[in-house]
């Protein structure tokens, strides 16, 4: 049924295969100004397109906790400590008067998740999540305040690791209006505001893009427009709208405002695509405004980016 399959199963597909990126396109090498102008758009792609994959992860650390203890948490009186994960310690506090619910998940030096060790990648968690609920988990209107504390996630594959470190918050709220029975599982339109506030720590990939602890602030609305109802895992469709702003991996801020719905499809991820399939985001920086769409639904790793009135086509490798 569809309760067994949270947006967590699908996220971590991406966990699990997602790799090094590059980016490559034709620069005037004759014009300082505009080759300056491109590489810090193309750094705004990069590392928001970084970043915004980090923030999902860290949203399926409370997707796969209510997946497992949603009804503890729903029907906690007092406090209880339970293990998650086989190595994490979590307590779930009711606050009776108030009606919040306090989840503390604390990963200690290292909880290593021993599912994805069989898929070739081992992920360990360290650090502590703090999840306060100010009603229901699965209630419309219900907030979910997340603050990290020196969290980080570790990805190694064949002897290389990747940690992120997280700091700060993320606060979503439900605007969903979903139901449940034990017949036809979860059923309704997905819709949540997401608001992060996060410091992450990215570590180095290459000569070009070395380790940089970058901002990432955003406001968006994202809807589960398709697939909600099915158990394939990739024939999903989410939008986003909204604005987000950062620091890139050059230590160059950049401000963002999504112009025209962002579309993400899973079906994109067996092709190893985790860019959006269209879209379009005006990007903002020192010096560079830049246009960037995002295509026509097609699964590729290619944009089309006009800064400063020069077009030219960036591609995520």
């Amino acid at each position: 049924m569809k309760q067994s399959r949270s947006l967590f199963t699908k996220l971590l597909v991406v966990t699990l295969i997602a790799g090094t990126t590059l980016w490559s396109c034709k620069q005037d090498e004759t014009d300082p100004t505009a080759v300056e102008a491109q590489v810090q758009t193309d750094s705004n792609i990069e590392t928001s397109a970084e970043v915004q994959e980090e923030a999902d992860r860290l949203q399926t650390e409370m997707d796969e906790l209510e997946k497992s203890l949603g009804n503890n948490i729903d029907n906690a009186r007092t406090s209880e400590t339970i293990t998650f994960k086989k190595c994490a310690t979590v307590t779930i506090t009711r606050d009776a008067t108030a009606g919040t619910r306090t989840v503390v998940i604390d990963y200690g030096n290292g909880c290593a998740d021993s599912t994805a060790a069989q898929n070739g990648v081992t992920i360990t968690r360290t650090g502590k999540l703090t999840i306060v609920y100010t009603g229901k988990w699965r209630e419309q209107n219900t907030v979910k305040t997340m603050t990290f504390e020196s969290f980080a996630i570790s990805l190694t594959k064949d002897g290389t690791t990747l940690t992120r470190t997280v700091n700060g918050t993320r606060i979503v709220t439900n605007q969903s209006t979903i139901t449940f029975d034990l017949i036809t599982g979860l059923g309704g339109t997905p819709k949540y505001r997401i608001q992060n506030d996060l410091t992450i720590t990215l570590p180095q990939l290459d000569a070009d893009r070395p380790a940089r602890e970058v901002t990432y602030k955003s406001d968006k609305v994202k809807t589960w427009t398709e697939g909600f109802g099915s158990l394939n895992p990739f024939d999903d469709v989410f939008t986003e709208t909204g604005e987000f702003s950062g620091v890139n991996r050059r230590g160059v801020a950049y401000t963002a405002v999504i112009e025209e719905a962002v579309t993400h499809k899973t079906e994109c991820w067996k092709s190893l695509v985790f860019m959006p399939a269209s879209g379009k985001v005006k990007y903002t920086s020192a010096n560079a405004v830049a246009s960037v769409d995002y295509g026509d639904g097609t699964c590729d790793r290619k944009v089309t980016v006009t800064v400063n009135g020069n077009t030219y086509e960036f591609e995520r490798k």
